[in-house]
């Protein structure tokens, strides 16, 4: 008698399936109900100065007092991964806003950019703005 793995094994060998495919798994975290009310807490105190901001351990002790029974890591990975999120989304939008502006022929008679350099404000972040030198030749 040959053991289930291997009667697998020569399955998946005789067929065209080159990987075994199977169900994603989907976990509950105890900071999913809560994960809303963070975010919002989130954003306000990314905007401030390090010394303005309430802490982690603040933002897990007031989520206690709403009732949250998870661990201080398990928040803290949230608002980590929260803030990687917002910067991939800054950092794509900044990509997508210069991708839109366009820059005619400085020689031309109806162009608004001088021949030699030109400061255009394309967007601001918060309390960042980015500007964006332009150069012709």
């Amino acid at each position: 008698m040959q053991h289930s793995s291997a009667l697998s094994a020569r399955r998946y060998l005789r067929s065209e399936i080159t990987e075994p495919a199977y169900a994603e798994r989907q976990t509950i975290s105890a900071i999913d109900k809560y994960a809303l009310q963070l975010s919002n807490w989130l954003k306000p105190e990314a905007g401030k100065n390090r010394k303005q901001r309430r802490s982690l351990k603040q933002l897990h002790l007031d989520l206690k007092e709403l009732g949250f029974e998870g661990w201080y890591d398990r928040m803290a990975a949230f608002a980590r991964k929260w803030k990687v999120d917002q910067t991939d989304r800054v950092n794509s939008a900044s990509k997508r806003a210069h991708r839109r502006i366009k820059v005619g022929n400085a020689n031309n008679s109806t162009s608004k950019i001088s021949p030699v350099c030109h400061t255009l404000t394309a967007h601001s972040f918060g309390r960042k703005t980015v500007s964006v030198i332009l150069k012709t030749a």
